[in-house]
């Protein structure tokens, strides 16, 4: 369909120019409501080669030297409900559910809560990574800092997607987070189910906080670009730049950039407010 050729090669040119090319890993974030809604109302009923077509030019945008990473992120394995490896879905966007669903070409990663559909060079890399730590030092969150990942995101901005925000603050070990475990039934991708224990970082809820998400929030920064794609916004962000940005604003700042706490103010020379709860185990 000419329509459908005229949107991705004016996407392709789009996200070349935030600088993305052959051989980059790429994180994608998004949200396609808006942007399938105008797909529906133009060209009819098109939702699963319009997110066919989306893939691909991510894919061949970066090529197979490069790496695609899309987020399926989930709590359930947190809620006691248990977590499958090929059947439960994320709660973080349709087009990733979508890949999980429809794309055999891309594999998930191990975590039950923070994993994602990857594709590439360095996909079985990434797959085989058995961190129990959702954002400790063996995740893929240290993978794109380590490689200097990119990140596009599509209708949404940083304060409401960019979990590589919370790997910050476990690296830096902040106060206002604690280590939290978690039992239950894990899946694997062949089907076979045991008990897995798996940690996160979790907030203090005694803690009353709201994550910033106005963009003006960087303006100074350097480190966070804009433009659109058929009115959607597209948002660019390289994670190997972000990260001293943000470690910089989270440790001598408070946390501006991220958080507006109430009647709190972090306290790094006394530690965590909250001790670390290590396990909560359903049904023990």
């Amino acid at each position: 369909m000419a329509g459908f050729t005229n949107d991705f090669a004016d996407f392709t040119k789009t996200i070349k120019d935030f600088g993305i090319e052959k051989g980059d890993i790429l994180y994608v974030a998004s949200d396609i409501t808006r942007l399938m809604y105008r797909a529906s109302h133009l060209y009819g009923d098109v939702y699963d080669e319009y997110m066919e077509g989306l893939v691909n030019v991510l894919q061949e945008v970066v090529g197979t030297q490069g790496t695609l990473l899309f987020p399926v992120f989930t709590w359930d394995f947190c809620r006691g409900k248990g977590y499958s490896v090929k059947k439960t879905k994320g709660e973080v966007g349709t087009l990733n559910n979508w890949i999980l669903q429809n794309r055999n070409d891309f594999s998930r990663t191990q975590h039950p809560m923070y994993s994602f559909m990857v594709w590439g060079k360095d996909a079985d890399l990434l797959c085989s990574m058995k961190n129990h730590d959702a954002w400790g030092e063996d995740s893929p969150f240290a993978y794109l800092r380590v490689n200097k990942a990119k990140t596009l995101m599509i209708d949404v901005v940083p304060g409401k997607c960019f979990t590589f925000m919370h790997y910050v603050e476990r690296y830096l070990n902040v106060p206002w987070r604690y280590m939290k475990e978690f039992v239950g039934d894990y899946t694997d991708k062949q089907g076979n189910t045991e008990k897995r224990i798996y940690s996160m970082f979790v907030r203090d809820l005694d803690i009353e906080s709201k994550q910033v998400t106005e963009p003006a929030v960087f303006d100074d920064k350097g480190i966070l670009h804009r433009s659109s794609w058929t009115d959607i916004d597209l948002w660019f962000m390289d994670c190997g730049e972000a990260f001293p940005v943000y470690a910089e604003d989270i440790r001598n700042h408070n946390a501006q950039m991220c958080y507006k706490f109430q009647d709190y103010v972090p306290d790094w020379e006394n530690g965590q407010t909250h001790p670390d709860d290590l396990c909560s185990r359903k049904g023990e």
